[in-house]
């Protein structure tokens, strides 16, 4: 395990080569498993991918949680440099979950734009180490309960991708991830405009309290110019 300066710039970099290290990896044992046997597993088909597919480090936990009723879509090193872990998809997490996690030093995000049931797990590791990092998603995906059955497809456009040129006669995994990305759509859209209205209820609740202040406040000077034998203004 490497020892991580405390120096931003280097950190930056460090992360930044274990990214690189690994979609190396990537391309070397993806070209090694398609030689050997370029047919994939249910499993592999419903993750859209081969396990040599992955950064190696979420591998393990992408199964596992789709195994647990997960929809991962997408996973492993986020940000400019690498220096984020980033898991997310179409799943949900309860409020004991969440707050396990946030005592493992991992983060849940929802939404940000792609749906209420749209979720995100992050976290920052402390070491450049793809071992250490891989415990940690390990222990994530240990800790999420598990739904009693498997994830519905990836529809990323890589998956797609991997179901026509890898399992072309599995017409009807590719029917479904359609009818999901027509469904998730629609509850995009459906969330995007309640935002909207609510931002639209909220701007009119503080106009009408600004409203209701400025008359209770003008009230007052009224009174005020009564007492003292002044006429109101008009």
């Amino acid at each position: 395990m490497r020892k991580e300066s405390s120096k931003p710039e280097l950190r930056s970099e460090a992360f930044s080569e274990l990214r690189k290290q690994s979609h190396e990896q990537i391309e070397r044992e993806t070209a090694e498993r398609v030689k050997a046997n370029p047919k994939p597993s249910e499993e592999e088909i419903n993750a859209g991918a081969f396990p040599e597919m992955l950064e190696p480090q979420v591998r393990d936990a992408i199964f596992e949680m789709r195994k647990k009723g997960y929809a991962t879509e997408s996973s492993g090193f986020g940000g400019k440099t690498g220096e984020v872990q980033s898991m997310d998809g179409y799943f949900e997490i309860d409020a004991k979950t969440e707050q396990a996690l946030r005592d493992m030093g991992v983060d849940v995000l929802r939404d940000q734009g792609f749906g209420p049931a749209y979720s995100f797990i992050r976290f920052s590791p402390d070491k450049s180490d793809l071992g250490t990092i891989k415990a940690k998603w390990d222990a994530v995906a240990r800790l999420l309960p598990d739904s009693g059955r498997q994830a519905e497809p990836s529809i990323s456009g890589h998956a797609e991708e991997f179901l026509t040129k890898y399992a072309p006669e599995r017409a009807d995994v590719l029917k479904r991830i359609t009818e999901l990305r027509e469904q998730h759509d629609k509850e995009q859209e459906q969330a995007s405009a309640q935002r909207a209205a609510d931002a639209e209820e909220a701007k009119s609740t503080r106009l009408t309290r600004e409203q209701e202040m400025k008359q209770a406040d003008q009230a007052k000077i009224d009174a005020i110019r009564e007492s003292v034998g002044l006429k109101p203004k008009e």
